[in-house]
């Protein structure tokens, strides 16, 4: 507990107070290792990426040695969280049955 004045006494919350971290949405393109270059570059301590094009349901497939290198290069970096987004398309309400087979 912290004395602030007479007569008021101010305890500590029982709550971890987690520092902020400074991240941003990164681009993939060229290879999705780029990425962890990209969010180097301007300082972020996490990163968001794409899984793929966010106006298209093509599914981006990338080489084992592409993914081993993003995995290697956000390790030596602390990039930490990585936050995955998905495509804008994803409608689980979708009365179209083939929108809602794609969105699930």
């Amino acid at each position: 507990m912290i004395r602030d004045s007479p007569g008021l006494t101010i305890h500590h919350s029982p709550f971890t107070i987690h520092l902020v971290k400074f991240g941003a949405h990164v681009s993939i393109a060229g290879s999705i290792h780029f990425a962890v270059d990209r969010a180097v570059r301007i300082g972020c301590e996490c990163l968001q990426i794409f899984v793929g094009s966010p106006r298209q349901w093509r599914e981006i497939l990338y080489s084992d040695d592409d993914l081993d290198l993003f995995i290697e290069k956000r390790r030596n970096a602390k990039l930490d969280p990585l936050v995955a987004h998905t495509a804008y398309l994803i409608n689980l309400a979708a009365a179209d049955m083939e929108l809602y087979r794609k969105s699930t």
